[in-house]
């Protein structure tokens, strides 16, 4: 056996229950004829699902599927087609390695897929771990049936019972399948001739499924290039119906691509019967194909190869005769349809990609699916993703998806499209999906994949092999761009310099200008910087690469807004009280960041806060009063019921760092610890007990609160709770450090803190509010250490104006004074409606000001 006869699929076996005992009751001759109708039943459901029958041995069938979703579905489409007819039967679904091609397949995936059938009871499908993984999320519901010693197998192995399928899941294949339904019946060399008449037939039938048009039609200067399928050349008198039968179902596989037109067969073979009278050489299909108005053309054969047929296809430039691509799809006769669909993805893969108006840009060699509607949908995907056009793109994604529910890139494209939409719990769950199937990818792709999830994910485990990427990979744009994403969402923790975020997205626009979403950054940088000039420049750009994307008309209102004439601004603002809640949160958090815009920030966010308002749009809302040194306001926001435990402690420690009046026995029951306090979150909330055990002098309460986490860290490691022993080891670790620097040990205090900024910096559990607080205690240390430049490093990572304002001081000791101006006036412009207890700090800001332009003045002499 060599390796090309191992191959991946999806095993399906059927079983009549209790066949004996009905034969018996019925006799021979009505059960032949029940049995006869179980078989046409069982083979209707097999076509209408893409299943490969391979063997019916007495009253069971087995048969293989390109994907586990299909055969689920099938298997309980079958189940319920024979009980009309009073049957039972048993099925079982198993993903893995087959032997074989043709009939003859074997091999270990098939003996497991039997024994799990045998595990089966009457009406039931069964279904193994690989099988019920692969499809999580896609709607199946299923029962653990528990692990099970199979005969013959080594190993338990856990089953499941398929209790529920996804009402649509069918319903993609439902019209190609009433095409197929006749297609896929046996074409052996020496087939009758009224059989190929019924195809001839058949095929000028279809030849209305791709729109026709003249050839002054096809050469419009607004229409997609179009493809013209040639007559097939064919080496045996058996093959003859797939000389034109070819040009109509290449033609028909190929409708739907993005950015390309198959010209329809009737236009075509009109053309080709006045150019040939019998055969052609290249020269005069490539004309043919020219006066059908297509830029590229398809010059294809079926060959007949002992018992196989082999279809090859060879894709040209129709105007200059240069030859693009080919393709090869070849196997056994009884399936040709089959066969048709593989030539076509191979079709696919070898056309030209991101010229304007063809295929959108893709790797092709990360693209594993073998679902041509799949492939078909996920293009369609790309370039409205390409365009901006996020729900669009979503749902062309979702389409992909459900004609191939391991399709990896598909899925994690689908978390990356929905996440720039209007972001909600399915985004994640695609990404995890992308990551079960990640095994179907080459390294380069996995490398993306795997940085995308941790990037949903909130951790930074993506950047080193990001890094990494663009090393090996310098002309990657995407690499390049998830690179400047995973810095955007998490440059604090990184400490990397926002600037650095932005130059390195935008390298990925000098390498790929045309795929607006990289813009987005950008755009939203160059409005919350103020940077006018930036900001118009490439929102110019970005309309005319994404017209109908719903960005482009909330920047553009977001611009206005900042930028505008006071009658400009004047409509904007009268748009903001008829906006959607999508628009007027993005525009919120995209648009409306800068210091002079906070107010009008705080207004919208009042406008959407519903009575019911989901728990992270409160956590989001109160960053805002935050910002503006409204610690009163901020703080009544925490109240809401929907605010949780564990971030109302953080954000009332931060109140209280920052300087908020709270009254101590407020502050004491904020900071108890209680007996729930063993979760992830649990850790952040024994680091804030701890520290303001400190705080008060405490030296007994912060050292029950040290043990109790080392304690907690030890007992989770010991369960296996890897996550929650990081937290509380990270949480022990920050207070010990926080503890010697409040000693007047800031030497032994500051590289205990540091390797715990290094460890927590992003992820599950409250890693990166833990972050949060050791890097503002990192910036004072420094300073206290004369380390003023290190100091500043951290306090730049807080992009408020509370970093700001030490950063301002910073500067000033630097001597770095128009650096100092500018994160001075940033404090004051955030502050200027404060609480009281600001007003020192206020006050310090102005007196700075003052003075900074007769240093600047003593510098410059």
């Amino acid at each position: 056996m060599t390796t090309s006869d191992r191959s991946l699929a999806t095993v399906l076996f059927t079983d009549i229950v209790g066949s004996t005992e009905r034969a018996t009751e019925l006799g021979d001759r009505e059960w032949r004829k029940l049995l006869e109708e179980h078989h046409t039943r069982v083979r209707r459901e097999l076509r209408r699902f893409g299943g490969r029958e391979l063997n019916t041995a007495g009253d069971g069938f087995l048969a293989l599927f390109q994907g586990p979703a299909r055969a689920i579905a099938c298997a309980d489409a079958i189940r319920s087609a024979v009980r009309d007819v009073g049957l039972e039967v048993r099925c079982s679904v198993h993903m893995g390695e087959v032997e074989g091609k043709g009939k003859t397949v074997g091999g270990i995936g098939v003996h497991i897929a039997a024994r799990v059938m045998a595990e089966a009871g009457p009406g039931e499908v069964l279904v193994s771990r690989s099988v019920r993984d692969s499809v999580e999320g896609a709607g199946f519901e299923f029962e653990d049936r528990g692990a099970r010693l199979l005969k013959g197998v080594t190993g338990e192995r856990r089953l499941y019972a398929v209790t529920g399928v996804p009402a649509d899941l069918g319903e993609a294949q439902s019209t190609r399948a009433t095409i197929r339904d006749l297609l896929r019946r046996p074409l052996v060399m020496g087939v009758a001739a009224g059989v190929l008449l019924l195809l001839a037939g058949l095929y000028a039938t279809r030849r209305d499924a791709v729109p026709e048009l003249t050839p002054e039609e096809a050469l419009a200067a607004n229409a997609a290039p179009g493809i013209a399928v040639l007559p097939f050349t064919v080496n045996d008198p058996d093959l003859a119906t797939w000389r034109e039968g070819m040009v109509d179902l290449l033609s028909i596989n190929l409708d739907g691509l993005p950015g390309l037109r198959p010209i329809a067969s009737r236009t075509v073979l009109a053309r080709w019967r006045e150019e040939v009278p019998d055969v052609a050489d290249l020269g005069t299909s490539l004309e043919v194909a020219r006066r059908t108005g297509a830029r590229f053309a398809i010059v294809g054969s079926a060959v007949a190869i002992g018992d196989e047929v082999r279809f090859g296809a060879d894709i040209y430039d129709a105007r200059s005769g240069t030859l693009i691509g080919s393709a090869q799809a070849q196997g056994s006769p009884d399936s040709m349809l089959a066969l048709v669909d593989r030539l076509s993805l191979d079709v696919v893969r070898a056309l030209p990609q991101g010229e304007e108006g063809v295929l959108p840009r893709v790797d092709l060699a990360s693209v594993t699916t073998t679902s041509l509607p799949a492939l078909k949908s996920y293009l369609e995907g790309e370039a409205l993703f390409r365009r901006g056009e996020f729900p669009a793109a979503t749902a062309a994604y979702e389409r992909a998806v459900v004609a191939d529910s391991t399709f990896a890139l598909a899925l994690s494209r689908l978390g990356q499209a929905c996440g720039w939409g209007i972001p909600g719990p399915d985004c994640n769950e695609y990404i995890a999906r992308a990551v079960a199937h990640i095994n179907r990818l080459p390294p380069r792709a996995a490398v993306l994949v795997r940085a995308n999830y941790a990037l949903f994910h909130g951790s930074l485990e993506g950047i080193e092999p990001l890094r990494r990427a663009i090393e090996k990979y310098p002309d990657d744009s995407e690499a390049w761009f998830l690179l400047g994403d995973t810095y955007e969402h998490g440059w604090q923790a990184a400490l990397v310099d926002r600037e650095e975020a932005e130059r390195v997205i935008a390298r990925a626009v000098e390498l790929d200008p045309t795929f607006a979403p990289y813009y987005l950054h950008l755009i939203e940088h160059a409005i919350n910087n103020a940077d006018s000039a930036r900001a118009i420049s490439l929102l110019e750009t970005y309309g005319r690469l994404a017209p109908g994307s719903e960005d482009n008309t909330r920047f553009r209102l977001g611009f206005d807004l900042n930028f505008g004439d006071p009658a400009s601004r004047a409509r904007a603002r009268a748009a903001v009280d008829t906006a959607s809640a999508g628009m007027l949160f993005g525009l919120a958090m995209q648009t409306l960041r800068h210091p002079s815009n906070l107010p009008l920030q705080g207004e919208v966010y009042r406008m959407l806060r519903t009575p019911d308002a989901a728990p992270w749009f409160v956590e989001v809302q109160f960053q805002n009063p935050l910002r503006r040194g409204r610690f009163v306001e901020a703080e009544a926001l925490l109240h809401d019921p929907v605010v949780s435990a564990d971030f109302k402690k953080a954000s009332i420690y931060r109140l209280y760092r920052m300087g908020m009046n709270l009254p101590p026995d407020q502050l004491e029951r904020e900071f108890e610890l209680s007996p729930a306090d063993t979760t992830p979150d649990g850790a952040l909330n024994h680091l804030l007990a701890g520290a303001y055990a400190v705080d008060r002098g405490r030296w007994a309460g912060h050292g029950a609160v040290l043990d109790r986490a080392r304690g907690e860290a030890g007992r989770r490691r010991a369960a296996g709770d890897s996550v929650a022993a990081h937290m509380f080891d990270g949480a022990a670790r920050a207070l010990e450090g926080y503890g010697l620097w409040k000693r007047g040990r800031a030497t032994e205090a500051l590289p205990r803190l540091e390797s715990v900024q290094r460890d927590m910096r992003g992820g599950a559990g409250g890693a990166y509010a833990l972050n949060e607080e050791v890097r503002w205690w990192l910036g004072h240390i420094l300073k206290e250490l004369g380390r003023p430049r290190d100091a500043l490093v951290y306090f730049r990572t807080f992009d408020d104006p509370f970093g700001e304002y030490e950063s301002a001081k910073i500067f000033e000791e630097l001597g770095e004074f128009d650096e100092a101006r500018q994160s001075y006036e940033y404090a004051l412009l955030s502050w200027r409606d404060a609480d009281p207890e600001l007003q020192p700090r206020i006050a310090a800001a102005r007196e700075a000001l003052a003075r900074l332009p007769k240093l600047l003045r003593r510098e410059s002499s």
